[in-house]
């Protein structure tokens, strides 16, 4: 049996891990674009295998749109 205490990370720790900024993450958080685990106490929580997930939404985040030709 694994170590909850391991399974689960709070965005600051998400953000460490994936060397973005925590505003960034929690930007992306309030938009909906992150998994929603839930909450322990004034934390966001994420499983470590939301990571990849995660990562993407924060690749999509940074794509410029280019402007459109009308």
């Amino acid at each position: 049996m694994s170590n909850p205490a391991t399974e689960y990370l709070t965005l600051g720790q998400v953000a460490a891990r994936l060397g973005q900024p925590p505003h960034r993450l929690g930007r992306l958080q309030r938009q909906g674009k992150l998994p929603d685990r839930g909450r322990v106490g004034i934390y966001h929580v994420f499983l470590e295998s939301d990571l990849p997930a995660i990562q993407a939404a924060c690749e999509e985040g940074t794509r410029k749109k280019a402007p459109s030709k009308e």
